[in-house]
This record gives C-alpha cells, structure tokens and sequence, in this order.
C-alpha cells in the first residue's frame, strides 16, 4: 500500500501482526508522491502511478512542466507476485 503522507510504498503481512508490522519496500520523496494505482505483473514487480493530485487540490499543481511531472508511471521491484497469481503446477514424479 502506498504511504501518502510519506512518500513511501509499504508492504504487510496480516499473519505477521498488527498493521504496525508494516515493512517499508521504498521511499523516495521525488518519485513516489501519492501513489494510488497498482497493477501486480508476475514478475515480481508492481506497477504504480503516482500524482501531484494533492497540490492540484490547493491550487498549487504547475501545469507547465517547468517544475518536472505532474504524473508518473513507475515499476517497482518488490519480490512477490501478486495473491491473484495461479500458483504453479504442482509437478508430479
């Protein structure tokens, strides 16, 4: 899940324990402002929007590109499929 306020996207096992078990999988505050879209390939990875939306709210969202991307599409490499993923075949002898 992505952290809003933090610029971070979290992970969470809920078998682990509380939420606040949460580990942080990346951080980056030129990148990942408010990621909010996630697409699970079966690689591995996660494919992630993120937005200036909150400053578009403000009235401080500068459509003229001058201070760099209003939107991105990144893909992050987190280990894992997504739990929708078929599990392989199991191989039998």
């Amino acid at each position: 899940f992505g952290g809003l306020t933090t610029n971070s996207l979290y992970s969470w096992d809920p078998s682990a324990g509380p939420l606040s078990t949460t580990k942080t999988v990346v951080q980056d505050e030129h990148q990942l402002w408010w990621i909010d879209t996630f697409a699970w390939a079966n690689d591995g990875t996660v494919w992630v929007t993120t937005n200036h939306l909150n400053k578009y709210f403000f009235g401080g969202m500068d459509f003229s590109g001058a201070s760099g991307p209003n939107f991105r599409i990144l893909r992050i490499q987190v280990g894992t499929n997504s739990y929708m993923s078929p599990a392989a075949p199991e191989l039998v002898a």
